[in-house]
């Protein structure tokens, strides 16, 4: 009797941490779209073009927009974010050595319209991540960084526009 009274006890332990598990999953899917995030990468899940500076003035360091930018594109593409032909809106990726310094900018534009005053359309930031350090002239550590938050900006472009992605 006891026996038995233990197992049902271990059962019901059991099932309340699978059942814990489950909401604890359940509410991490469940992230929240602010207005703000709308604002910044809502698209409807338009394809993203894309545009490049790498400025390495004073710096020793061997690296190129050739070894950057397909680091970029390969990965847009590969979450069929990229199209080389989109103007509407853009990923500026600027890289900037300096000496033993770096900072690499990933900034989102898109286009506004100004309806009241000008009447004219322009290209704003809407989003943006910045990454700086020393590079220690390990050229492959500046990629790694432009890797690191083209991810950032796939992860949260598709977030946000998750249901026509």
């Amino acid at each position: 009797m006891i026996a038995i009274r233990k197992v049902r006890g271990n059962i019901m332990r059991l099932i309340l941490v699978i059942f814990l598990i489950f909401l604890a999953t359940l509410a991490k899917t469940e992230e929240t779209i602010t207005d703000s995030d709308r604002f910044e990468l809502w698209t409807g899940c338009e394809s993203v073009g894309l545009d490049f500076i790498l400025d390495t003035y004073k710096s020793s360091i061997n690296i190129t927009k050739e070894e950057i930018e397909p680091t970029v594109r390969s990965r847009l593409r590969g979450a069929y974010l990229y199209d080389n032909s989109s103007k509407n809106v853009e990923l500026y990726v600027i890289v900037n050595v300096r000496g033993s310094s770096f900072s690499v900018e990933f900034d989102f534009r898109k286009p506004l319209h100004d309806y009241k005053y000008s009447k004219e359309y322009f290209y704003t930031t809407a989003w943006s991540t910045t990454i700086s350090g020393t590079h220690s002239g390990d050229s492959g550590f500046i990629i790694q960084q432009v890797s690191r938050l083209t991810d950032l900006f796939i992860d949260d472009y598709i977030r946000v526009n998750s249901d026509h992605c």
